[in-house]
């Protein structure tokens, strides 16, 4: 199939060169020509702006770090809207609000076409691999005809009901995550300032209530300090953003939230923000000297 992809990213890169795997023709563009050039060494095709990609590509797939970023490719100028047609599909794997999803929904139908948020989980090294969740809003059969391409680059793809509700999903989960890290990067400074044996820390608390697939990521590199991005400090604390507007719509005060978006907006403003959130164990030992 043909298809447009636009946003070479961390993310974005390894997603587009599993399509090219899978015997698709990909029409690619970033604003990093480096990136650009990787996937065309790989057999893309660049193309000069969103809106080319769109009149390239039956389907459009997108993954971009902002939703600032998002909106622009979508609906500024020579963005993709501008080169939708009828039937066409176009799927947005970023992590974006559902209210932002609902407005580029909305715009695209008007050409007749159908935008499917569709954010993903994994990572880095899911991306890589192949293996990510992917949860999809948005009509029922644009998803089924649009699955397979999502199975070549996710090993577990869900419907999840209307446009934005996945990106809701998404949020949760990235509200979880988030908090998650913080207090995995407490409990290591507490465990290595106590002197224990980490190793043992780590057994122990891999079989115990403590224990989480996001502890089994990260407990290893902030022991080691791997600070490689699987996901960077910047996505983080602009996903606990949203989780936070996404609070405020509803009408609820949250408390973990704040404290955990203070912790990554702190490691950004230090220099860290491309740094895999394990970083944040940086602080930590900075301030016990």
């Amino acid at each position: 199939m043909k298809l447009g992809f636009v946003g070479l990213g961390n993310m974005g890169g390894p997603m587009a060169a599993n399509l090219l795997k899978a015997g698709h023709r990909v029409y690619v563009r970033d604003l990093s020509d480096a990136a650009v050039e990787r996937a065309v060494a790989a057999g893309a095709v660049a193309v000069e702006n969103p809106r080319a990609a769109a009149e390239a590509g039956e389907m459009v797939l997108s993954s971009l770090p902002t939703p600032a970023a998002v909106e622009a490719v979508y609906l500024g100028p020579d963005g993709l809207l501008e080169g939708a047609r009828e039937g066409q599909l176009f799927f947005d794997l970023s992590s974006i609000s559902p209210s932002l999803a609902k407005k580029m929904a909305a715009a695209f139908a008007e050409k007749g076409a159908s935008v499917l948020d569709s954010p993903v989980s994994g990572g880095t090294p899911g991306a890589q691999a192949a293996t990510l969740a992917i949860m999809v809003g948005g009509d029922l059969e644009a998803f089924k005809k649009g699955e397979p391409v999502l199975k070549d680059i996710g090993k577990n793809v869900f419907h999840v009901g209307p446009v934005g509700a996945s990106s809701t999903i998404k949020i949760l989960n990235q509200l979880m995550v988030g908090i998650n890290n913080v207090a995995i990067s407490e409990m290591i400074a507490v465990a290595l300032r106590a002197g224990m044996d980490m190793e043992q820390v780590k057994a122990i608390i891999s079989v115990s209530s403590g224990g989480s697939n996001l502890f089994q990521i990260e407990y290893p590199k902030g022991v080691a300090g791997d600070f490689a991005p699987g996901f960077a400090v910047d996505l983080m604390a602009k996903d606990l953003r949203l989780a936070q507007e996404l609070s405020q719509e509803l009408g609820l005060q949250l408390t973990m939230v704040p404290t955990a978006l203070s912790v990554f907006e702190t490691a950004s403003k230090q220099g860290m923000g491309g740094e895999d959130v394990s970083v944040a164990l940086r602080l930590y030992e900075a301030a016990q000297g």
